[in-house]
């Protein structure tokens, strides 16, 4: 540690960085590198992950023109609201139907996310270049930069919305402005179209966090929360009953919720077997967030240590605390569950404020130099991941896009399709935006002529195979 420091001090190049750095226009260049080195080759990528089921819902909704019931392959779909899938349609009259247009979605939602943490920084903190660090950290952060920074997937717009709630919750709370309890609940009914019922955990682990901070539940009882929460209940609520199953709507949106965390109703009470498997959640899922946030979470590690190491006094301002104990509070849900990692990623922008403050407060220069090239390293790599990477990873990887385009040249277009391989609904997405029409599973197709699958049809005429490594896709004509 202390052999780094020395490195660090006496580098000429480590010292110019560090000058060079300090100057704001600098590092508002950097996030702004930080954010183009998503774009590299984004179109080239094929939609990986739950992209193609975000992107399939959203064009079954443009072509059926339902919009309020989201579906897959023609079955109504319960597992997530719709509010995302609009947002795709919303941007797919500007940039079309392909891989970029639920991915701008999230890109969108990312530098409001960074705009939000700046503004909400300075404004607890009074400090424009500890602001600026804080974004640097938020949009560097491992899966962030690398993963959800630029997926079509919900999380990133997610985070944006309750990052949103937590600061109107905090400048209601805190500075006792009430106009934000109300705001915070009408943010909190739409969170709600973009993930369902773990709004409500962030909702009200946030009220507790104040709770247990200012040491009085009298807090909760205010007409502008409570007129909030009647705007959180409502908003929702106008959806749901304009959708075809509503009460199972909901029912799905909870078990599906209760199941991410192992907490299923129709799980058995807990067994030994469950018991060691959550303990082993409560050890490994810090060290899954600790990669998910690294650099940051390596250098303010190091960082305490060195500070623990030396015995330094250490002087946390009480916003800082507040944004710890509304971590805390917030995490201890999903660490004592069975969660993903990317359920705690709303909690990230509070993390990026409290590293950055531990940095530029209590590391100072010497750590300060340390982020901002580990930051700077972090974004040339995530460069060349896009003009590289991405290339050679679609080299190797088996194309599904060029598949779907093989098929639409096998199959007659003015015949009807139908399609029953749900794992491999990318197929059907690809096939969509090419027919310009929604192909749905064969139960829901009168009289197909092709039907695509992924399992073994005796009584059918096979006219293609495709291998694609994991599993085999087949077209059969009947």
């Amino acid at each position: 540690m202390k052999q780094l420091a020395r490195f660090i001090n006496k580098n000429i190049f480590f010292q110019k960085a560090g000058m060079w750095f300090k100057n704001e226009k600098i590092l508002i260049t950097l996030i702004l590198f930080a954010l183009l080195s998503l774009f590299p080759n984004l179109h080239i990528l094929e939609f990986r992950g739950e992209e193609s089921l975000r992107a399939l819902i959203a064009y079954e909704m443009f072509q059926e023109k339902n919009f309020l019931q989201p579906t897959v392959l023609g079955e109504n779909y319960h597992l997530k609201p719709p509010l995302f899938n609009w947002l795709i349609v919303l941007y797919s009259f500007i940039f079309g139907w392909n891989e970029l247009t639920g991915r701008l979605v999230t890109i969108t939602f990312l530098g409001l996310n960074s705009l939000l943490l700046y503004f909400f920084s300075f404004k607890i903190l009074k400090n424009r270049y500890l602001s600026l660090i804080s974004v640097l950290v938020f949009v560097t952060f491992f899966d962030v930069i690398f993963w959800y920074g630029y997926l079509a997937e919900i999380d990133i717009t997610y985070t944006f919305f309750i990052f949103l709630m937590m600061t109107c919750l905090f400048i209601g709370f805190y500075e006792k402005k009430n106009i934000f309890l109300l705001l915070a609940g009408i943010i909190f009914g739409l969170s709600f179209l973009l993930k369902g019922f773990p709004s409500i955990v962030f909702f009200l682990g946030t009220i507790f966090g104040f709770i247990l901070y200012l040491r009085s539940i009298r807090i909760i009882f205010n007409l502008y929360l409570l007129a909030g929460l009647l705007f959180a209940f409502f908003i929702p609520y106008i959806w749901i009953i304009n959708t075809a199953e509503s009460i199972n709507y909901l029912n799905f949106l909870l078990q599906e919720s209760l199941a991410r965390i192992g907490l299923h109703s129709n799980q058995h009470p807990s067994t030994n077997t469950d018991l060691i498997n959550r303990l082993v959640n409560i050890i490994s899922f810090p060290i899954l967030n600790f990669k998910q946030l690294l650099p940051s979470s390596l250098i303010v590690l190091l960082l305490l240590i060195s500070v623990y190491r030396a015995n330094q006094k250490v002087e946390i301002d009480p916003k800082i605390k507040i944004l710890i104990v509304l971590v805390l509070v917030n995490y201890i849900p999903f660490l004592i569950s069975k969660s993903a990692g990317r359920y705690v990623l709303p909690l990230f922008p509070l993390v990026a404020i409290i590293f950055a403050y531990l940095i530029v407060n209590i590391g100072r220069d010497r750590w300060i130099k340390i982020f901002l090239i580990s930051a700077t390293f972090i974004v040339f790599v995530r460069f060349l991941l896009g003009f590289i990477g991405i290339p050679l990873y679609m080299e190797k990887k088996v194309s599904r896009k060029a598949i779907a385009e093989d098929i639409y040249q096998t199959v007659s277009k003015s015949k009807n399709i139908a399609f029953d391989c749900y794992g491999e609904k990318v197929f059907a997405l690809y096939l969509d935006i090419k027919l310009n029409k929604v192909i749905k599973k064969s139960h829901l197709t009168n009289n197909w002529d092709y039907l695509i699958d992924c399992t073994k049809r005796e009584k059918l005429k096979l006219v293609k195979e495709y291998d694609l490594k994991d599993t085999k896709l087949f077209i059969y004509e009947r």
